[in-house]
């Protein structure tokens, strides 16, 4: 669960992107991303998982999510000890 270059948290998103590249504002809505890197985004996440889509991001086609409201408890436990395994190794 590895972000790529952010050296700021207001650079991780998609609307900061569209600023920084097409000195534009954004016309379409994003999701808030939170980042297990930042400890108080990962206690959200891991409070929260069950209400959630979690994606990791190295992952593709559909592998390395849970969708919480969709999951079963013992998928999203699973998925909550993936998330903090993870974000204790980076960090």
């Amino acid at each position: 669960m590895r972000c790529s270059y952010h050296p700021t948290r207001s650079d991780r998103t998609t609307p900061s992107s569209v600023r920084y590249y097409l000195d534009e504002e954004p016309i379409l809505p994003t999701i808030r991303t939170y980042l297990p890197s930042e400890s108080d985004e990962l206690q959200f996440l891991l409070e929260h998982i069950g209400e959630l889509v979690v994606k990791s991001v190295n992952e593709s086609g559909g592998y390395g999510m849970v969708i919480g409201p969709h999951s079963t408890r013992a998928a999203n436990d699973e998925f909550r000890a993936y998330v903090w395994v993870l974000a204790d190794a980076s960090g």
